[in-house]
């Protein structure tokens, strides 16, 4: 794994908010209950590319954008991807709730 490649981030699925956004679709947020989460130690979680993997399923033949809003007690991190080139780039961090 490359120091750039984010696809084995581990993400909690509590708080966090997945925004799809596919052409001229409404942009979709789609809950967490809706991803076949993985649970490690009582938390539900999954990967960058566990997401990425499971909404190139839902969106076959459709080119797409993810924004991840993982959210912390102070501080949260903005993760972006696109099935075009099907990488995941870090695209911000907030202070509080994002």
């Amino acid at each position: 794994m490359h120091n750039d490649d984010l696809s084995q981030t581990f993400i909690e699925m509590i708080d966090t908010r997945v925004i799809v956004q596919s052409g001229n679709n409404p942009v979709c947020i789609v809950p967490n209950d809706e991803f076949n989460l993985k649970i490690h130690q009582d938390i539900p979680y999954l990967t960058l590319q566990d997401i990425a993997d499971q909404l190139e399923a839902r969106c076959k033949g459709r080119d797409f954008l993810v924004d991840v809003w993982e959210e912390g007690g102070l501080s949260g991190t903005i993760y972006r991807y696109n099935n075009m080139d099907k990488k995941w780039r870090k695209h911000g961090t907030t202070k509080g709730f994002a």
